[in-house]
């Protein structure tokens, strides 16, 4: 039972000695001392803030650099493979007309053939 009533006792020394140094630090900063401490920590605060805010401003803006960058080199591949493919397409599709034109006329030397053939 002691060691409760010991845990109590010394909530309680924390609780009031919490209270006189809340109390302790609002009496200075009502001082001229605290009021120049005030301002300085103000001042420094407001500082923090604008070097955040341009930090951050700099390194949004080296994102965006980087992903317009990273978007504009992969339109350009895209359109080299695009204009590559159209090549592509356009040499198999007149490689396949010259071979369906041979293929014509093969079956056209073949009749001629086989009509000669047949009247000779």
């Amino acid at each position: 039972m002691k060691n409760t009533n010991s845990n109590s006792n010394n909530g309680k020394l924390l609780f009031f000695g919490g209270i006189l140094a809340g109390a302790a630090a609002a009496y200075y900063l009502q001082t001229d001392n605290g009021k120049k401490l005030r301002k300085k920590v103000i001042a420094k605060s407001n500082q923090l803030t604008s070097e955040i805010t341009e930090k951050a401003t700099t390194v949004a803006e080296q994102a965006k650099e980087k992903s317009n960058a990273v978007l504009q080199s992969a339109s350009e591949s895209l359109s080299s493979l695009k204009e590559t493919l159209n090549e592509k397409a356009e040499n198999v599709s007149k490689s396949s007309s010259q071979n369906i034109s041979k293929f014509q006329q093969g079956i056209n030397n073949a009749k001629e053939k086989l009509n000669n053939s047949a009247y000779n």
